[in-house]
């Protein structure tokens, strides 16, 4: 694994510095993310020709889904290793910028993108946002989908993130509404006893 890790390192090295640049930005927003994404952050001019670079090389995949065009690293591993190679204040300054981008997208109609928000967020160490926005992906499954599991698992996604920060009088009140929220999909998938439980806890 570790000369796995030099050989795609001396790929991305060998790389012109802009689609390098480019590269490493693309690993923190994920194996796959929408390409709107990252358009921000880089010229129009330029992405253009670094796509068709990337794509031609095989180093990312495009494909649309509904109006949204998305990217994908061929190679997860490799993907991996530049996340990995990337500085820690580096990756986390990303992941915020990543979170603000994905809630431009979220505003415009794209609420399938909560679960990204919270996850950059969560990155970024912003717990408070990361929570509210893990939440927000619960209610959307309970009220559009109905999909309680699913609300389930964003809704102790959340309280485990709270539950991480610095100030907890900050957060207590998101906190207690994540139990509640648990409960109710705990209810409503019939585990009376369990919803029952989260309410006591």
């Amino acid at each position: 694994v570790e000369g796995l890790s030099e050989i795609f390192l001396s790929r991305l090295d060998i790389l012109p510095t802009t689609t390098r640049d480019f590269v490493q930005t693309a690993s923190v927003a994920g194996p796959t993310f929408p390409l709107q994404l990252i358009e921000p952050i880089f010229p129009q001019k330029s992405l253009t020709g670094i796509l068709s670079s990337l794509l031609d090389e095989g180093i990312l995949s495009k494909e649309k889904r509904g109006e949204l065009f998305w990217l994908s690293f061929r190679n997860r591993f490799f993907q991996q290793t530049v996340y990995d190679s990337l500085l820690l204040a580096t990756r986390k300054k990303l992941h915020k910028r990543f979170a603000q981008n994905i809630l431009g997208l979220y505003k415009r109609g794209y609420p399938q993108l909560l679960p990204s928000v919270g996850y950059h967020f969560e990155q970024a160490d912003d717990f408070a946002s990361s929570g509210k926005y893990y939440m927000k992906a619960a209610q959307y499954q309970i009220e559009k989908l109905y999909a309680f599991p699913e609300a389930l698992f964003f809704y102790r996604k959340a309280y485990g993130i709270l539950k991480r920060h610095p100030n907890f009088d900050e957060v207590k009140e998101i906190f207690f509404r994540t139990h509640l929220g648990s409960a109710q999909c705990l209810w409503y998938s019939g585990e009376l006893n369990p919803a029952l439980k989260e309410l006591k806890s």
